[in-house]
């Protein structure tokens, strides 16, 4: 197991908070994301704010509109 620490004058925490009407487990999640890559905001916004329960928010769109991060991205922190 690896331990990446955040370099801190780098990065800026971003909290996401997932409704209910968006997941089955609504929670407050925090990450911290370099502001040199250019993917990892996409990543998180994919990730956590994605309509994931589609009969909840029938109006609303599947899926997110906006460009999505390379499929084999994975973060740094």
């Amino acid at each position: 197991m690896a331990f990446v620490i955040p370099d801190f004058k780098n990065s800026d925490l971003v909290t996401f908070y997932i409704r209910k009407e968006f997941s089955d487990y609504p929670r407050i999640i925090s990450h911290y994301v370099d502001r040199h890559d250019p993917y990892a905001l996409l990543y998180y916004i994919n990730e956590y704010m994605d309509t994931k329960v589609s009969i909840r928010r029938p109006d609303t769109p599947a899926v997110l509109i906006m460009s999505k991060p390379p499929t084999d991205y994975t973060p740094l922190y």
